[in-house]
């Protein structure tokens, strides 16, 4: 566990989520055995309008630029582009490999997510990060310990 305080500078930045020019708080992090100082985004809008995730919103918030696994409701911005689809055969079910696209969470590299298909909708029912943010290949049979299935592929 670790403790921050907010140290009162603040200086204009571009935000990692949505790009606009906004207020930053400079925040320091107490954690052993070396503290750190990070800059994090204000409360703003996006330029779409929508709360951008970026400086935080409510929980209960639905207005927002970029949701964690999700997209924006006003300009469907996303932070993932789909990598593979793996589809288990006469079944309603796929596994979803997502690559992460956006500066602020490249070094992620990849998601998994297993999905089924529910009244012609699909919808994902686990989700998992990988372990090999740098291979599609190895994230594939990262997905063969989550998902038994796909070995009989």
């Amino acid at each position: 566990m670790s403790f921050a305080e907010y140290t009162g500078r603040t200086k204009p930045m571009n935000c990692t989520v949505c790009g606009a020019s906004v207020t930053h708080r400079e925040a320091r992090v107490f954690a052993a055995p070396n503290d750190r100082f990070h800059w994090t985004a204000v409360a703003h809008r996006a330029p779409c309008g929508a709360h951008c995730g970026g400086g935080g919103y409510n929980p209960d918030e639905n207005d927002v630029h970029i949701p964690p696994f999700g997209a924006c409701p006003r300009c469907g911005a996303t932070d993932t582009a789909v990598a593979r689809i793996i589809e288990r055969p006469g079944h309603s079910e796929r596994v979803v490999i997502h690559r992460y696209t956006r500066e602020y969470c490249r070094e992620l590299g990849f998601r998994i997510d297993l999905e089924a298909c529910v009244n012609g909708s699909w919808t994902v029912r686990s989700r998992w990060p990988t372990n090999h943010p740098d291979s599609l290949e190895r994230t594939v049979e990262c997905a063969k310990n989550y998902v038994p299935w796909l070995k009989e592929l």
